[in-house]
Order: C-alpha cells, then sequence, then structure tokens
C-alpha cells in the first residue's frame, strides 16, 4: 500500500524519476504492474469525485504512461513455457487512444507464462488474419471509449468465425464496461471484465477453462 500511495502521489507531482524509482525497486517481486493498475482506478475515481482537477489527472496518465513505456523497455522476463500456458490475442481497437491498460495486462500474462500478441490501433482486417492463421485460446479486446462499442457484436462474431480455433473464447475489459457483466450479454462474449474486477485474475480463470493439451493444437 506504501508503494501505491507514494506512486500515486509522485504521478500526480509528475515526478517521473520517482515514479520510476518505485516501480524499478519493487522489479523483482513483480508487482509493478500491480501499483500501476491500481493508481490507474485511483485517479479514475478521483476524477469522478472531483478530487483532483483535469490538468492534474492529465499530468498523472501522462507520467504513468512514461514509467510504463520505460519499465517495458526495459525487457520482461517470462517464467514457465509459453507455449504450454496457453496463447491470447489482445486488442485495442482505432477508435480508443488509451493502450497502457492493455499493455499493463498483456506484460502480467507475459510473467504468468503466458504467449500474448498485443494489436494496438490495427486494422480488423490484420487481426482477423492473425486469428486465422494462428490458434489463439482467447482473443480479448479492451474498450476505453463508448464509440469503441457500436458494432462490436458484429467483430465478436467475425473473430469466432475467422478463428483458426472453433472453441476460442472472447474476453472483454475496459472502462467502458460499468455495472454488471449480464448487461452485456448481447456481446455474446465469455467474459466481461467491469470496473473494479481484478483482469489478471480474470484472463487466469477464463484460461483454465480453455486448456487444450498442445499436442491436440492445429498450430
Amino acid at each position: 500500500m506504501r508503494d501505491i500511495n507514494e506512486f500515486y502521489k509522485a504521478t500526480l507531482d509528475e515526478d517521473f524519476e520517482s515514479a520510476v524509482g518505485i516501480c524499478a525497486h519493487d522489479r523483482n517481486a513483480h508487482v509493478w504492474p500491480e501499483i500501476i493498475h491500481d493508481c490507474i482506478d485511483r485517479f479514475d475515481d478521483a476524477w469522478r469525485l472531483d478530487q483532483i482537477s483535469l490538468v492534474e489527472v492529465s499530468g498523472a496518465f501522462w507520467t504513468t504512461r512514461r514509467v510504463l513505456d520505460h519499465m517495458l523497455a526495459q525487457g520482461v522476463p517470462v517464467t514457465g513455457s509459453m507455449r504450454d500456458a496457453g496463447r491470447i490475442m489482445l486488442c485495442v481497437p482505432r477508435t480508443d487512444e488509451h493502450s497502457f491498460g492493455a499493455q499493463l495486462l498483456a506484460d502480467q500474462l507475459r510473467r504468468s507464462g503466458y504467449h500474448v500478441v498485443l494489436f494496438i490501433n490495427r486494422p480488423n482486417a490484420e487481426i482477423f488474419h492473425h486469428l486465422h492463421s494462428t490458434h489463439f485460446d482467447v482473443f480479448g479486446l479492451s474498450i476505453g471509449y463508448d464509440q469503441s462499442l457500436l458494432g462490436l457484436a458484429d467483430v465478436i462474431a467475425e473473430a469466432r468465425i475467422t478463428s483458426k480455433n472453433p472453441a476460442i473464447a472472447v474476453a472483454l475489459g475496459g472502462s467502458s464496461f460499468e455495472g454488471a457483466p449480464s448487461a452485456y450479454s448481447f456481446l455474446n462474449a465469455d467474459l466481461v471484465l467491469t470496473n473494479g474486477q481484478n483482469p489478471l485474475n480474470g484472463m487466469r480463470d477464463l484460461m483454465a477453462r480453455q486448456q487444450v493439451p498442445v499436442e491436440n493444437r492445429n498450430v
């Protein structure tokens, strides 16, 4: 909790060096992604409650993005067999501008041993081509803007039809999803992560249900 509080203060002050130092201190314990993720949620809550100004939250997000880019550039050690753990495609639609939530989740999943391919602002045709040519267990979409929900059901349907894996699971997450997951049943997703849910735990649970022996995959 202390590191989260210190990181929160450092990013609000736009103190990049201090914020990086906090994450670097926790690097070996592999907890720095959780620190950033928790602070992103805290920024959002503080903004909604008018506890911080637009200038402050903009500066905090910008500093957080710089820290994330810096940490990812240092290289991420992966434990376990990526092939055995499962394969996940994560996508941020072209209509979304913020991708660091998806980048954080991709980093956490890789640390847990999953093979993760991350597409940011890429055309649907390119995504569908990759789904068709490579076996994935889960197709995940991070939605941060409500306009990205338009036509999302069609994208999910096309992904299922196109996928090399006919049993591929679809996971949705991002700040656009609020309230009960059942409110988004019309999208026909296997998992909807709403605000307040831990995306890493949700994806792990979904992957556990999707596990297929490697020898049975059509690579």
